[in-house]
């Protein structure tokens, strides 16, 4: 995919954690834990040198294993944002239907492949700054600055950091050399904090803390006292965020059921994920999207371990030939 198009859907993408999670974990929570995410996220591209982490799949039956993890950590995560996306309008928010419709439309782009999900991004990218960026600047005039005092805990920023390590799902697509996943994330870091901030600082933090508190703060604001209701346009800034998150998490576990299997014989494979997840999405369980956002990082840093020392030995072998 080239630059342009994986920078667009990384910040499109991690809309959904900076916008929706991180308001309500307090904005030294979600810059602490966002520059953690960029830290992590970097030091990772850097060992990966260019290549996909869905290569790790070719190093044997422990990469193989490896991989597998990761594709079910990575479906299950994108189970995860599709019913996260319901809760963009409240008429929806406990409709497992909704859920289920952005999932079988984030299946059906991710089936047109990286490229035209690429393209959707890059169109949708300018309008979601315009519509966060109008919420977080007109914001500004209602702002407390007693209830600005940095709150918090290390759980709220390690909550952070696993959140903005969702658009690093873009580390297992096939990339050009120079896109920079992490460059995205540290954009996503800032734009968490700030969120953070202008939740905190207009409702109150225990107000922050409710959930789509984000959304909340929208019904409030106005320009130049005119142009009001803002909730309309952000609740659908954030469905088109997490279709954006959840397409991107299904094509990173495409590209690993690609690597583990040839395209033909893993097509009933994909379809079989598609049917489960649609019955799934009816059975929504915190704990099993918090268990499968674990297994997703492990198998991850499972998979650029694998190909971190395979490089090394290669490296150590051409030295040892020379």
């Amino acid at each position: 995919m080239k630059r342009r198009k994986s920078f667009a859907l990384t910040l499109t993408a991690a809309a959904v954690p900076a916008f929706g999670l991180c308001p309500s974990l307090g904005w030294a929570g979600a810059l602490l834990g966002g520059a953690a995410a960029a830290w992590i996220l970097n030091r990772t591209e850097r060992a990966l040198r260019g290549r996909s982490l869905a290569k790790a799949a070719a190093c044997g039956a422990v990469g193989r294993a490896a991989a597998a993890v990761s594709a079910l950590g990575l479906f299950g995560l994108a189970l995860w944002a599709a019913g996260r996306s319901r809760l963009a309008f409240p008429e929806t928010a406990g409709s497992p239907l909704a859920a289920a419709l952005i999932f079988a439309l984030s299946f059906w782009a991710a089936r047109s492949g990286a490229e035209a999900v690429g393209r959707c991004a890059v169109v949708l990218l300018p309008l979601l700054a315009v519509l966060y960026g109008v919420i977080l600047v007109f914001s500004l005039s209602q702002l407390r600055l007693s209830w600005l005092l940095p709150t918090g805990t290390p759980r709220a920023g390690l909550r952070a950091c696993a959140s903005l390590l969702l658009p690093g799902a873009a580390l297992f697509l096939r990339r050009e050399d120079g896109v920079s996943v992490s460059r995205g994330t540290a954009i996503a870091a800032l734009a968490a904090a700030a969120a953070a901030a202008v939740t905190a600082g207009t409702l109150s933090p225990p107000g922050a803390a409710a959930r789509a508190a984000f959304l909340t703060v929208s019904r409030s604001v106005s320009i130049l006292g005119v142009i009001q209701r803002f909730e309309a346009l952000i609740s659908g800034a954030m469905l088109m965020s997490g279709f954006c998150l959840c397409t991107l998490l299904l094509l990173a576990a495409r590209e690993l059921l690609d690597s583990l299997a040839p395209k033909k014989s893993s097509a009933a494979v994909k379809t079989s994920a598609f049917a489960a997840g649609l019955i799934f999405l009816w059975l929504p369980t915190p704990e099993t999207f918090r268990l499968t956002g674990v297994t997703a990082i492990c198998g991850g840093v499972a998979c650029a371990f694998l190909l971190f020392v395979v490089s090394k030995n290669k490296s150590q072998k051409n030295e040892e030939n020379a």
